[in-house]
């Protein structure tokens, strides 16, 4: 599994707003299909470690290891509305 954050998020109710328009037809936790029965990602929100603002933790299932760039397409658009920073699970920045 790979995952990603979209993370300095300040506003929960913008934040589930802006996933749930963003990925249609999905909520909690919001699913990015792979146009079978599966998924390629889990979305979530979830709280930074030390009560230090949201994030968005994107969770890229096993079998579709190879489509992070879809899933990262998603989170810049999620950027360019809500503002943030995205970071791998090894907490680089990714532009």
């Amino acid at each position: 599994m790979k995952s990603y954050f979209l993370e300095e998020l300040a506003c929960e109710q913008q934040v589930l707003d802006y996933l749930s328009a963003t990925l249609l037809g999905q909520s909690e936790p919001w699913v990015l299909p792979d146009g079978a029965d599966g998924a390629i990602a889990y979305f979530d929100v979830v709280m930074l470690e030390g009560g230090d603002g949201l994030a968005i933790m994107t969770n890229v299932s096993g079998p579709h290891y190879e489509k992070g760039e879809e899933v990262l397409a998603i989170l810049r658009v999620l950027r360019a509305e809500l503002g943030g920073v995205i970071r791998d699970d090894f907490d680089a920045e990714i532009v």
